[in-house]
């Protein structure tokens, strides 16, 4: 099966910071990937960008390289809140993901299943 990895970071003054949490972000998902027979094609990366910045630059370029990959991708990020804090912005990026043809996994949040219950618990 073949990955993305997607990693982002708040805005901050200290970029020194900012590169080595993402750089321990992209650690993190490739242990993940590797542990769990993935190949990684591309890496994306929001450098000092909040949630508010409505679709995150690098977030965009991602599901449109989903789109293109005419088979299924998992999106491999350290935490589901890296693509969104809000439960309301997360389902629908996770939706724009799937209908892509891409698939959401995390090291840092377990994965519950795709009905409803199972996913307002895994919000909890």
């Amino acid at each position: 099966m073949k990955g993305i990895i997607y990693c982002r970071v708040n805005p901050s003054n200290d970029r020194v910071a900012n590169n080595d949490k993402l750089a321990l972000q992209e650690k993190r998902c490739r242990v993940y990937a590797k542990e769990n027979g993935v190949e990684i094609v591309r890496v994306y990366m929001d450098e000092g960008v909040s949630q508010n910045d409505q679709l995150l630059h690098y977030l965009r370029y991602m599901i449109e390289d989903v789109k293109k990959t005419k088979l299924p991708l998992a999106v491999i990020c350290d935490h589901p809140h890296r693509l969104a804090s809000d439960f309301d912005v997360f389902m629908k990026i996770e939706t724009a993901i799937r209908f892509a043809g891409g698939f959401i996994v995390s090291p840092g949040s377990p994965r519950f299943g795709d009905d409803v219950l199972s996913i307002f618990k895994e919000d909890i």
